[in-house]
């Protein structure tokens, strides 16, 4: 599942994750997290590295903090990054 144009990363997390929780059997929380970060583009994903063991309501606020610093430019995307090399 990919994160639509419209929607920001908060938004896009709660949509994963409630089609996550229809998966018979359930997932764990800790699975649910690894598949989420699978799924993430590399913007995310390096720094999300560091919310393994952690809740996904703190993935989600991690999430939006990288959003943001990427946004206010505190935070190189890797598409940014891949175009000046």
């Amino acid at each position: 599942m990919r994160k639509n144009a419209t929607e920001n990363f908060c938004e896009y997390a709660i949509r994963w994750r409630e089609q996550a929780a229809r998966i018979k059997p359930p997932m764990k929380e800790s699975e649910m997290i690894d598949v989420f970060l699978q799924a993430q583009e590399p913007d995310y994903s390096h720094y999300l590295l560091s919310v393994f063991g952690k809740t996904f309501a703190k993935v989600i606020k991690i999430g939006e903090m990288v959003k943001n610093g990427i946004k206010s430019e505190k935070i190189i995307s890797q598409a940014a990054l891949n175009a000046t090399t």
